[in-house]
């Protein structure tokens, strides 16, 4: 008896692990691109910042220590200067396919290509497609849930 205890509790064990393995982080090495699309048609105010959603995919999924999960967002914000838009990387969240939400923070900027000569109306399309090339290591952790406990 006391042996198919052991068996079944060294098994939960290892069970337990692989769970926690499948739980850990993703880090996304400095350098990395992702081909960043527009999610909403979105005016953009030249006087003031204004937020714009991207669905980013990866280039170079060599640069991450795992894919990226399917389903991905990245909140970016406007920046005009010398009548030129482009988009400062904000917060990435993904969520698997187990439904657990990963999020990180990005660096870098994405370079539209849009200019404008009096800036009064600039909007970006839904699926429009960029190019972002993050400036710095980032790592894609699992959010807290609202009762302050660990996702499981």
């Amino acid at each position: 008896m006391f042996n198919h205890l052991c068996v079944g509790a060294v098994g939960l064990m290892l069970l337990s692990m692989g769970a926690v393995a499948e739980k850990k982080p993703i880090t996304i090495a400095s350098g990395t691109q992702f081909e960043v699309s527009v999610v909403v048609d979105t005016e953009v105010n030249p006087d003031q910042q204004t937020e714009v959603v991207l669905d980013p995919k990866a280039v170079d999924s060599g640069k991450l220590s795992e894919p990226l999960p399917s389903y991905c967002l990245l909140n970016t914000t406007s920046i005009v200067n010398d009548k030129h838009l482009a988009l400062q990387a904000g917060k990435m969240v993904c969520v698997t396919d187990d439904k657990r939400i990963l999020e990180a923070q990005l660096s870098g900027t994405v370079d539209t290509g849009l200019n404008c000569d009096s800036c009064t109306d600039l909007k970006l399309s839904a699926g429009e497609t960029f190019t972002l090339q993050i400036d710095s290591e980032a790592t894609l952790n699992l959010q807290v849930r609202a009762d302050g406990m660990a996702q499981e």
